[in-house]
């Protein structure tokens, strides 16, 4: 599973939970957390923030109204977002998410995804060479004596 594609399938997710009147309100939180991270990252592109605030759609038409908008942003490649989104998956189906089901295929190989950040541990490891950049690293001083 792509980045993209966990981001479609917890959105999906939280908003069918969202259509049962007892929602749990971590659900309620999550879904509400990744929304308002996507909305920040889209909020140059209209056509995309009025697919974030459509009725519940299913994740095929998820997909195809909103999937170009999410990468031409990089929301696939963003830490924070992904996060949200596994954390929501992980509420919406904890067996699915426990069995594997939503593992993040980063750099053609498939593995769980981990990212620490205040909502925890988002999986178990992940495995083999894995480059993520965020941007130009800064370039340390030089060494006294070594110009």
């Amino acid at each position: 599973m792509t980045g993209i594609e966990l981001i479609v399938a917890a959105l999906a997710g939280g908003a069918t939970a969202g259509l049962s009147g007892t929602v749990d309100a971590a659900i309620r939180d999550a879904y509400t957390t990744l929304r308002d991270l996507l909305r920040r990252r889209l909020s140059s592109r209209r056509n995309a923030e009025q697919v974030l605030d459509a009725e519940v759609l299913e994740p095929n038409e998820l997909m195809s109204r909103l999937g170009a908008d999410l990468e031409a942003v990089s929301a696939g490649n963003d830490s924070e977002v992904l996060n949200a989104a596994q954390h929501l998956m992980g509420l919406v189906d904890p067996n699915g998410a426990a069995s594997g089901r939503y593992a993040v295929t980063v750099g053609g190989k498939t593995g769980d995804l981990h990212i620490s950040t205040n909502y925890g541990t988002a999986a178990n490891n992940i495995s083999g060479p894995v480059t993520i950049s965020y941007g130009q690293l800064p370039v340390p001083p030089a060494q006294p004596g070594l110009a």
